[in-house]
């Protein structure tokens, strides 16, 4: 099964994984779509996505919220939009990658959720989540 290119990334404003998976999606031939946009600051990821994505691929960036960043929790929006899409669109469809020092709540072991490690383990994971959901991805680019 073949489908469209275009990758989902939820994340908040200044992500630190952000230019990673990026970067890696491109490399893969899709087409990541950066939510929030600044195309359209006024409707909320939500409305974005009902408007422009009913039948998407998503992977929701989660990295920890406030300066204290050792240990603490993700944002709560975007635990919320990560238990929104993965009800909306099936947790074959959405994917969370973390940091690694993250406290994630126990009820994200239900959604796919991929470690962020230096040393890329996280590419293999992404492309095993990215074949499983339709999508023809060549392993060799998570070498």
């Amino acid at each position: 099964m073949s489908r469209n290119k275009n990758v989902f990334l939820i994340h908040r404003k200044g992500c630190p994984l952000q230019r990673r998976v990026r970067a890696f999606l491109e490399d893969a031939g899709l087409r990541p779509i950066l939510l929030p946009s600044k195309e359209h600051p006024e409707e909320t990821v939500v409305e974005r996505f009902e408007n422009y994505a009913s039948n998407a691929y998503v992977i929701v960036l989660l990295t920890a919220a406030g300066k204290d960043r050792k240990l603490a929790p993700p944002g709560a929006n975007l635990l919320f939009q990560l238990g929104y899409l993965a009800g909306r669109l099936g947790r074959r469809q959405v994917t969370s990658i973390y940091e690694e020092d993250l406290q994630l709540p126990a009820e994200c072991n239900e959604v796919l959720c991929i470690p962020m490690d230096e040393i890329g383990i996280w590419k293999f994971a992404l492309t095993r989540d990215l074949e499983v959901a339709g999508f023809e991805m060549d392993r060799q680019l998570a070498v």
